[in-house]
């Protein structure tokens, strides 16, 4: 069979264009850090990029879970 240099192309040019995605993926779920807890559940429901959209939601989830967690212990120690 005969390969196709076009689709080896297109499929290279996909995978770098994934890979820039996931960077800025990295990047804007480090950034969350700083925000609010507002500022995380309001962009969750309006950016456009589902993705983002679903980090928002994991950090306000794991802030929620770390603070279960703190709330605990401390019901324990006491």
């Amino acid at each position: 069979m005969i390969a196709n240099p076009f689709r080896a192309w297109r499929q290279r040019r996909e995978y770098r264009a994934y890979e820039a995605r996931q960077a800025q993926y990295t990047v804007f779920a480090a950034d969350l850090t700083g925000w609010t807890n507002t500022q995380l559940i309001r962009s969750a429901m309006t950016l456009s990029d589902p993705h983002e959209a679903e980090l928002c939601m994991a950090e306000w989830g794991a802030r929620l879970q770390d603070r279960v967690v703190s709330v605990r212990h401390a019901a324990a120690d006491s």
